[in-house]
C-alpha cells in the first residue's frame, strides 16, 4: 500500500478494484486534516510526549494542550511536512516545546496559540502568542457550473436545547381584599382575644388577671403547696417535699447511739490511712567518714511516701558546704538529705519513697568526706504502717 509522502494518506493502486473506497478515505481524511482538534493532557504525560502516528500526529490541524504543569513539557512531532497549530492552555506559566525527534524545538508560551510547519525535519513557528486577525474578504469570483449532487450525508446529532428565556416582567399588584369579619381593630400589648358569646367572631381585646399566680422567677406561695415527691436517694435540683425528706432521714442512723440493719460496712484499714511509724536518730557532734549514723531492722511492714513528706532534718551547727546523707533500703539507695552551705535544716529528696517488709534493713550514710562544722545533727523519717 502507497502513502503521501507527508500526511501519510493511502494512494490509489493501478489496477485496484473499489477506487471509489481510497479516493472516499483520502478526502474523509483531508476533512480531518484541515478540521481535526486533538486535547492532549500534558498532566498524564510524561515530558517528552510522541504524538501517536498518523492519528492525531497527522490527522489533526489543532493541538490544544491542557492540564497543570510544573516545568516545561516538550512534543515530538513526526518528521513529516505538517501545517498545524499548538494552543498552550496549561496552567503553572510553563512552556510547551514543539520539535521533531531529532530538531531544534520551538517555543509556545503559557496563554499562545502559535501556528507551527514541520518540512520533514525542523518545526518552526510561522505566528508568535496567537493566530492574528482574519483579514478582509476578497472579491467575490465568478460562479463556476453547479457540480453533480452528491450522496445524502447521515443524519447530524440533535443539537442541544437553547438557553431558557429570561423571566417576564412582574404584573401589577392586585387589589387588596375586602376586611374578614370577625377581627376586631386596636388593642394593646399584653391583651388577648375573648370570645364575648357562642356567636361566631363574637370577640373583642381583654386584659389578663394574672394577680392570683405566682411569678416565675422567685415565687411566693401560700396556703400548702404541692409538688411531685422525688425517689429516695434522688440528687438533683428536683424541689423536695417534706415527704421526700422525711424519706431521707429514715434512711439515716443516728449519730449518738446508731442501730444499723442489714450488712454494715467500714473502709478497709490500709497503709493509706495506717497508724503512723517514725524512725529517729541523733548524732552528738561532727560525723565521721561515711560513718553510719542509721541502721534499723524492720519487725513489720512500713512505708516511708514520696519525697519523705513530713520528715524531719536539723543540725545544731550550720555546714559550712553542701553536705549530703544517703538512705538506703538493703544497701540500695532510695533518698538522701541535703544540707546546703550554711544551713541547719536538711531538705529530702525521694523519687517514690520506699516500702519496707518484716526483715528489711534501712540504714542512712554520711559523705565520705564529712562537713568539717556540721555537727549534732538529728533525723526523723515518717512513715506509717
Amino acid at each position: 500500500m502507497t502513502t503521501t509522502t507527508h500526511l501519510d494518506v493511502t494512494l490509489v493502486e493501478p489496477g485496484q478494484a473499489n477506487k471509489h473506497i481510497t479516493v472516499n478515505e483520502a478526502l474523509e481524511t483531508y476533512s480531518v486534516i484541515f478540521a481535526g482538534s486533538e486535547s492532549i493532557d500534558a498532566s498524564a504525560h510524561a515530558t517528552p510526549y510522541t504524538l501517536p502516528t498518523p492519528d492525531p500526529a497527522l490527522r489533526c490541524i489543532r493541538f490544544t494542550i491542557t492540564g497543570a504543569l510544573s516545568a516545561d513539557w516538550t512534543m515530538i512531532h513526526p518528521a513529516k511536512g505538517h501545517l498545524f497549530v499548538v494552543n498552550n492552555s496549561t496552567t503553572g506559566s510553563h512552556d510547551v516545546l514543539v520539535k521533531t525527534a531529532a530538531g531544534t524545538p520551538v517555543t509556545v508560551a503559557a496563554g499562545d496559540s502559535s501556528l507551527c510547519y514541520c518540512d520533514g525535519s525542523e518545526v518552526t513557528l510561522l505566528t508568535v502568542g496567537g493566530i492574528g486577525a482574519t483579514g478582509a474578504t476578497g472579491a467575490t469570483g465568478p460562479t463556476g457550473p453547479t457540480g453533480p449532487t452528491g450522496p445524502t450525508g447521515a443524519t447530524g446529532a440533535t443539537g442541544s436545547a437553547g438557553a431558557t428565556g429570561a423571566t417576564g416582567p412582574t404584573g401589577p399588584t392586585g387589589a387588596t381584599g375586602a376586611t374578614g369579619a370577625g377581627v376586631p381593630t386596636g388593642g394593646s400589648t399584653g391583651q388577648v382575644l375573648n370570645k364575648n358569646s357562642g356567636t361566631d367572631y363574637d370577640v373583642s381585646w381583654a386584659t389578663l388577671d394574672l394577680s392570683s399566680y405566682a411569678p416565675l422567677a422567685s415565687p411566693t406561695f401560700t396556703g400548702t403547696p404541692a409538688a411531685p415527691t422525688a425517689a429516695a436517694l434522688t440528687s438533683t435540683t428536683q424541689l423536695a417535699t417534706t415527704a421526700f425528706v422525711t424519706t431521707a432521714d429514715n434512711l439515716k442512723a443516728n449519730l449518738a447511739s446508731p442501730t444499723f440493719t442489714g450488712t454494715v460496712t467500714a473502709p478497709t484499714f490500709t497503709a493509706s490511712n495506717g497508724w503512723p511509724y517514725d524512725v529517729g536518730v541523733g548524732i552528738a557532734g561532727v560525723t565521721t567518714a561515711s560513718e553510719v549514723v542509721l541502721r534499723i531492722v524492720f519487725g513489720r511492714a512500713v512505708t516511708f511516701p514520696t519525697s519523705l513528706t513530713g520528715s524531719q532534718a536539723k543540725a545544731g551547727v550550720a555546714a559550712t558546704g553542701s553536705t549530703t546523707f544517703t538512705v538506703y533500703k538493703n544497701g540500695v539507695s532510695f533518698a538522701t538529705v541535703l544540707w546546703s552551705a550554711a544551713g541547719t535544716t536538711g531538705a529530702f529528696t525521694s523519687a517514690s519513697g520506699a516500702s519496707f517488709a518484716a526483715g528489711d534493713v534501712l540504714t542512712m550514710i554520711g559523705p565520705a568526706t564529712p562537713d568539717a562544722t556540721l555537727a549534732d545533727i538529728a533525723v526523723t523519717l515518717v512513715g506509717t504502717r
